[in-house]
């Protein structure tokens, strides 16, 4: 097999793999038979399209690529050591795997295959958002580590929001002062227990207690102390932001007309806080004077609603467990995405529930949520947004009241590193859980509320 077109090297190197192959031309049938198509006089009126047969495993190749006979025959030749290749080592060949991924660019996917590959592209969107946040934890870290050297030097003159400077002496005489333990402590369980439905303000209450944080005469030492639990959820507040920048561009931009779906989430938002502004701000004394831990009944409202949401979440397991219940409960489940205001409003009277110290906003909502018919992470992640706006205004209000009276007594080194460690526990605890729920239930949460108020109710009763 000769040829000016074939290189001498190209053709050393088949017949080496021909005899690897252990190819002789004894095992080869070869025809020249009669050219067909464009190509003129050359191909049509002489014998050089090429027919070969490899008889010990009947592969038959039909060669016309080129004008030249010899060049067709080394052309037939590579083809037989390219597929003896792919039956011996029983792998596709690359010109195979290209034709098959022709083939699949070009089939039409059904809408079930559709609406696999965008859930599966949201979620990855979903995990690059959240692994964006890393950057940002580290930098509250080093700002974390930064307020506790600050904290710890918040020995000398606090200012107060009025201008006034009270001295060390005239401060501890009102209460006494926050250690930065005391701070960090505050601010890890605000931040793990926030978003996690099992009451963070029962849990402050309880630390606050333990702590005998305001304690001190007169009713400044203990307005001091519930203002520094709402305004460290700043730190919360900032973890769901990173966390969720993406739902919240998406918002900004359907205020101005850019994007519909965000316009809609926007006001399913608004109206999911609104009964939570109105009933707040009527009952906001009487729920601090009766409920939060000061009142003739102390704790002890705490500790029911720990133990009664406790119960509601088993029994609320034990019914999407049930199989008929769960078949039927994923058929007709909702993303986010179809979530309307009215929904929305009945979440936000449910919201309501939280006010009362122990229920747990996130609790609320959740089930809230997929009592609406929204499924479970759709239900957490509007938790999430709603708790976003919800603790914002609860944090407003109280600075505006007690901000002069927290900053005369902590000064602002203390409350700066508590809404730090708070950022950071709380974006650690938001993506653990996101991740737990998608592979467990609530149960594990119902048993610990419960848990957790037998033991304080043992407690209670054993002092009495």
């Amino acid at each position: 097999m000769s040829d000016v077109f074939v290189n001498v090297d190209k053709r050393d190197a088949l017949e080496l793999r021909l005899a690897k192959l252990g190819v002789r031309d004894a095992d080869l049938i070869e025809k020249f038979i009669l050219g067909s198509g464009s190509g003129g006089q050359k191909i049509n009126k002489t014998s050089s399209c090429v027919y070969l047969k490899h008889i010990p495993t009947g592969i038959e190749i039909k060669c016309q690529q080129g004008r030249s006979r010899e060049l067709n025959r080394f052309i037939a030749r590579r083809e037989l050591c390219e597929r003896l290749t792919e039956r011996i080592e029983g792998a596709r060949s690359k010109r195979q795997q290209e034709m098959e991924k022709i083939r699949r660019q070009k089939r039409r996917r059904s809408r079930r295959q559709k609406e696999r590959m965008l859930n599966d592209k949201k979620h990855h969107g979903d995990k690059k958002r959240q692994r964006s946040g890393s950057g940002f934890l580290a930098l509250a870290l080093s700002l974390c580590l930064a307020g506790s050297a600050f904290g710890a030097n918040g020995g000398g003159d606090a200012p107060s929001a009025l201008g006034v400077t009270y001295t060390v002496s005239e401060v501890t005489t009102l209460a006494p002062p926050m250690s930065v333990s005391q701070a960090l402590l505050l601010g890890v369980v605000e931040g793990i227990t926030e978003f996690l439905p099992v009451s963070s303000t029962g849990h402050l209450l309880l630390a606050q207690r333990w702590m005998g944080l305001g304690e001190g005469p007169g009713a400044d030492a203990k307005d001091a102390a519930d203002a520094y639990a709402i305004c460290i959820q700043a730190g919360a507040i900032l973890a769901v932001a990173g966390l969720y920048a993406g739902r919240l561009w998406g918002i900004a931009r359907g205020v101005f007309g850019a994007n519909p779906a965000g316009l809609r989430l926007g006001i399913n938002i608004v109206a999911g806080f609104l009964p939570a502004a109105v009933l707040g701000l009527a009952l906001e004394g009487l729920i601090k004077h009766w409920l939060f831990g000061d009142g003739r009944w102390g704790l002890w409202p705490i500790v029911m609603a720990w133990f009664v949401g406790g119960v509601v979440i088993l029994v609320m397991e034990a019914l999407r467990n049930r199989s008929t219940v769960n078949v039927e409960r994923v058929r007709m489940s909702k993303p986010l995405e179809s979530l309307t205001w009215r929904m929305a409003l009945v979440i936000g009277l449910i919201q309501c529930l939280a006010m009362w110290p122990g229920v747990s906003r996130s609790l609320a909502t959740i089930l809230g949520g997929v009592a609406t018919g929204l499924t479970l992470p759709a239900a957490v992640e509007f938790s999430f947004l709603l708790g976003l706006v919800t603790l914002s205004a609860s944090t407003a209000v109280d600075l505006l009241k007690h901000g002069d009276t927290m900053l005369t007594l902590y000064g602002v080194g203390t409350p700066v590193f508590g809404l730090l460690v708070a950022l950071v526990s709380a974006t650690i605890a938001i993506k653990w859980m996101v991740g737990y729920l998608q592979r467990h239930g609530m149960a594990m949460f119902g048993y610990y509320r419960i848990a957790l108020a037998l033991v304080v109710a043992v407690t209670l009763l054993w002092r009495g």
